[in-house]
């Protein structure tokens, strides 16, 4: 009786450690499958399918960074670019925003919502704010300098504009 008791305890700790560690794979698993998964449904051009499929991901792996802003720049992408649904698009890059504001991922977030106002949604005031905001939070990122030319375009007139793709064109 003695022999299996400590036995037994043996077992339970082995069953147990295996289980945690199948777990931890699985999570990691699960993750990279969810987004197959949505990858698939965007393919079939299933868009709202594959945006819930995204949505589960912050909610059954809080604690993975990663997989989040993975999710959620894939769900702006979708919405963006495939539903032309800019404002869903921009509530996913602002979340990630204020939810990961130190992720390499945030200021580039930024830019696509300032891109998103200027070009599709036809805002330049608040495309505007957004790259002075851009400039502020991150003077010194690697595409400051292209936020600053877009800046500087946004104070141009239409005429202006055309004159300087025109001599850019004929530029040799």
């Amino acid at each position: 009786m003695r022999i299996t008791l400590p036995l037994t305890g043996i077992i339970l700790s082995i069953t147990t450690m295996l289980f945690v560690s199948a777990c931890s794979k699985k999570d990691s698993a699960t993750v990279a499958t969810l987004m197959a998964a949505a990858d698939t449904l965007r393919q079939d051009h299933k868009y709202s399918e594959a945006i819930g499929v995204l949505e589960e991901i912050p909610t059954k792996f809080p604690e993975d960074t990663s997989g989040t802003i993975k999710a959620w720049v894939t769900a702006a992408d979708i919405c963006g670019g495939d539903l032309q649904n800019f404002a869903k698009s921009i509530e996913y890059h602002e979340k990630i925003m204020n939810r990961f504001p130190e992720d390499p991922q945030s200021p580039k977030s930024l830019l696509i919502v300032a891109l998103t106002y200027e070009q599709q949604l036809q805002d330049t005031e608040k495309a505007r704010h957004l790259y002075e905001e851009f400039l502020k939070k991150y003077p010194n990122h690697e595409i400051a300098e292209s936020v600053r030319a877009n800046l500087a375009l946004l104070d141009l007139s239409e005429e202006e504009l055309n004159k300087r793709l025109e001599s850019a064109g004929s530029a040799p």
